[in-house]
């Protein structure tokens, strides 16, 4: 007959509720942790770095989504970013425009909400975010020229734009995010091996 395979009825959330409960202080003999249903879990969304609750551990990042600045450009104050005109320059301003837009499958609530990261600096997204670009404020980031990377998703050194943050300024849930990510994106699948001899960040 056929082996036997494992069985499940527990989604996402089963794992960190079978686990030992958190408890503030160490005990000498923490609580014995709650057995799984049929011994698996369907892991879900945590798989792909989407957290499951606020008060549960957040998950090691696994997605990044990344862009090249094609452009620079010193603008006055006034100068407006954007269709429709829904950013305004305060000042004298740097602006760094990304290669990716709504057409890539990034969210284009995003405008005036959310932020890339740059060298491991966060600057905001400003304006509404076109089809194929993405415009971010870097005044006061330092070093900043085209063709460096910025990151949507995910970590840049020690800085990190969670999947669930990116979530919540567009109004919607991790799963939509990811699964809207369009064809035109590269995936680029990386291992412990590669990312060693690159010499990348991840």
């Amino acid at each position: 007959g056929l082996p036997a395979a494992p069985s499940h009825i527990a989604a996402t959330h089963a794992p960190p509720h079978t686990a030992a409960p958190h408890t503030p202080h160490a005990t000498p003999t923490p609580p014995a942790p709650a057995p799984m249903p049929l011994g698996a879990a369907r892991a879900g969304i945590f798989m792909y770095g989407g957290r499951l609750a606020p008060d549960l551990p957040a998950p090691e990042p696994v997605v990044h989504v990344r862009a090249r600045i094609t452009r620079i450009v010193d603008v006055p104050p006034g100068a407006t970013c954007g269709y429709g005109a829904t950013y305004s320059a305060a000042g004298p301003e740097r602006w760094a425009t990304l290669a990716i837009g709504y057409g890539d499958g990034f969210p284009r609530a995003l405008g005036n909400r959310a932020h890339v990261l740059i060298a491991g600096q966060r600057a905001p997204i400003i304006g509404r975010i076109s089809m194929d670009v993405t415009v971010a404020n870097i005044s006061g980031l330092a070093g900043v020229t085209p063709g460096m990377v910025a990151t949507l998703i995910g970590t840049d050194g020690d800085a990190h734009i969670p999947l669930d943050e990116v979530a919540a300024h567009a109004g919607t849930i991790p799963y939509e995010v990811l699964t809207r990510l369009s064809h035109r994106l590269p995936r680029i699948w990386l291992t412990s091996e590669n990312v060693a001899a690159s010499g990348a960040k991840t």
